[in-house]
């Protein structure tokens, strides 16, 4: 009985990690969504988005983004996560519709983490 339930467990295990490269394998089949991890698009959506003093007053916090990309290179925000319902609405509300540069890179869609600190010395902030 011990010898069925371990192979059962086996077989549950190894079909797991076969389905999960599987869908690794199909996300790395779209190369639209390459152009997120290019540091000119980082930048120009870092840019988009400054520090919320208002909100985060000093503090330290990161909000995952999940957007798309119009035909006509436009943000398409459809999804900011964070604790702070309020700061999700500052970053989408900053980010809907905005236009990106794209310089010949094709885009569809992308997750970042946009990373919010205030420096104590100059006042800016810093976003990955």
């Amino acid at each position: 009985m011990r010898k069925l339930i371990a192979i059962i467990y086996a077989v549950l295990f190894l079909g797991t990690v076969t389905m999960a490269g599987e869908i690794g394998k199909k996300a790395h089949k779209h190369p639209k969504t390459k152009c997120f991890q290019s540091a000119s698009v980082k930048y120009q959506i870092t840019d988009l988005v400054a520090y919320p003093t208002d909100i985060l007053n000093g503090a330290e916090q990161s909000v995952y983004v999940s957007f798309t990309v119009d035909a006509q290179n436009r943000i398409q925000v459809s999804d900011a996560v964070s604790s702070n319902e309020e700061l999700n609405s500052y970053v989408t509300e900053k980010l809907n519709g905005k236009s990106l540069k794209l310089n010949g890179q094709e885009c569809s869609s992308g997750t970042l983490k946009l990373h919010f600190k205030a420096s104590s010395s100059e006042g800016y902030f810093i976003q990955y």
